[in-house]
């Protein structure tokens, strides 16, 4: 069988637990909170003809265990709660920070996102990336990257 440039999406789901501090213009400081997050990642690609397989999920697995693993019960802070990180050492309470100005569900979808998607980028049968991140039922945030695809000559 012949695959025709046909394109597929594998999915992955993961989860982990963290606490952040969010805020938004029209109801200010929402103060420390915590979540199951899960995430799901999103592959899309065109299979490879002799194995009918975009990726193996088992990379997929480790590369987000390693990612997750830097933020599974830990506190996260943005670049703007910086301010905060001395206030939870002197607490002995475990945090880490991401390059966002907090930790919302769209930074944190962005964020492994990114790091995924440098580690993938490369892959030949890889064409696009989405991560969604939840922090409820209903309640998620999406970020996708696709390869830049030239147009048809």
């Amino acid at each position: 069988m012949e695959i025709h440039g046909s394109t597929y999406i594998v999915v992955k789901g993961f989860s982990f637990e963290s606490s952040h501090i969010t805020y938004t213009k029209e109801k200010g400081d929402y103060g420390l909170h915590g979540h199951s997050f899960n995430v799901e990642v999103k592959i899309e690609g065109t299979p490879d003809p002799d194995t009918y397989i975009i990726i193996d999920t088992s990379m997929i697995k480790e590369l987000i265990s390693k990612i997750i693993g830097e933020l599974d019960h830990k506190i996260v802070l943005g670049e703007k709660q910086r301010n905060i990180a001395k206030i939870l050492e002197k607490a002995g309470l475990d945090y880490t920070s991401i390059p966002f100005p907090q930790a919302s569900m769209e930074a944190l979808s962005q964020y492994i996102g990114t790091i995924l998607w440098n580690k993938l980028k490369t892959e030949n049968n890889v064409l696009g990336l989405e991560t969604c991140v939840s922090q409820g039922i209903n309640e998620y945030a999406c970020y996708s990257v696709k390869k830049n695809r030239l147009p048809p000559a």
